[in-house]
């Protein structure tokens, strides 16, 4: 997920009405990842879940599992097993053997023509006013991105350089050809991911530029090096993460966390209506069908973070550690531990060499 990306939407109470809407047809759960009783295989979208043996769980853990269901008023599905408490981070989960694992960086070529355009839109770009007027390779435009996979959604408005390379190809592809006020449905599959990836695209301007001077190329090539260069760093880790990630193996979840998910979800829906319940009386929402949403969608994020946490313990990195630190500081936040976790990944590659 590139730093774009991982800009989530935030669901206000507003968003729940437009998302569920206060009408009688309940919300349809998305395809749920739990094991049906007596099934072979399971989805190739997510890791394999196995058993805790059982001489390995505790009364205690026993015990506040049932407690943490009794509070919650209703249950995981059977195959959430769950630790509670602080364990570390290979009994919730085995990373597959990272030899297997392609870590191969690959640093961006970069062109003088590149650069050029760079400089030319960073500092001459002007709007086309022509509403006849198509885009095409080399325009810089303005669109509204509204992107949905398996593993996360956004919805982002960007200034893209069409052609620059700086984002999905895909994307930057399909905005050719469009006109302002267009829009356009695509569906692609991002490296490493083996989901597909929707985005709808809604072009909103359009800007042409004439050749940089001189001295403005030679500011732009340090802008655009240090862009591109980024750009590529997160496609590596977003590569690397998601197939560490697809070939992992669940031994248990953190129950604590998945508690605290499972608010923040519930959360993001009863704002403005004062409980979850009342939320399930006004909209007319089927509380079952909710749950089974919601269960999907903590699954997902409790995943990114055990195999993040993985990672670091592989790594040996913490928190504590003096280069995180040091990255802490150019950012406001390390959303989700991202930061953490590639730098995780960056030593296990750097290791590997």
């Amino acid at each position: 997920m590139s730093r774009k990306k991982i800009q989530a939407c935030i669901v206000t109470a507003a968003a729940a009405l437009i998302l569920f809407g206060c009408t009688k047809d309940p919300p349809q759960a998305t395809e749920s990842v739990q094991e049906e009783a007596g099934a072979e295989e399971q989805t190739e979208e997510y890791p394999q879940d196995v058993s805790v043996p059982e001489e390995n769980v505790t009364d205690t853990d026993r015990e506040a599992e049932e407690k943490e269901k009794e509070e919650n008023g209703f249950s995981w599905s059977g195959d959430m097993k769950m630790l509670f408490g602080d364990h570390p981070a290979h009994e919730y989960l085995q990373l597959p053997d990272l030899s297997t694992i392609d870590m191969s960086y690959k640093a961006p070529e970069i062109t003088e023509k590149e650069v050029k355009g760079y400089a030319s839109f960073s500092k001459n770009a002007v709007p086309v006013d022509d509403p006849d007027a198509k885009a095409r390779e080399g325009d810089y435009v303005n669109v509204i991105l509204d992107v949905k996979s398996e593993w996360y959604s956004y919805r982002t408005e960007e200034d893209l350089w069409v052609g620059e390379g700086l984002y999905d190809k895909p994307i930057e592809d399909a905005i050719k050809g469009m006109r302002v006020g267009d829009e356009k449905r695509i569906e692609f599959k991002e490296e490493g991911n083996i989901n597909s990836t929707e985005c709808t695209i809604t072009l909103l301007s359009i800007s042409r530029a004439e050749e940089a001077v001189e001295d403005e190329y030679s500011i732009a090539e340090t802008e655009y090096k240090e862009l591109r260069e980024s750009a590529a760093k997160d496609a590596f880790f977003e590569r690397v993460f998601a197939e560490i990630r697809d070939k992992s193996t669940v031994l248990a979840y953190p129950g604590d966390l998945a508690g605290e998910l499972r608010q923040e979800y519930e959360d993001r829906y009863s704002a403005g209506y004062g409980s979850i319940e009342t939320f399930f009386k006004t909209c007319e929402v089927d509380p079952e069908s909710f749950y089974k949403d919601e269960e999907t969608e903590v699954k997902k994020k409790l995943l990114d973070r055990m195999v993040g946490d993985a990672l670091c313990e592989k790594a040996g990195l913490t928190e504590n550690d003096p280069e995180y630190k040091e990255l802490l500081e150019t950012v406001e936040e390390d959303t989700d531990k991202k930061i953490l976790y590639e730098l995780a990944i960056w030593r296990i590659a750097a290791a590997k060499q």
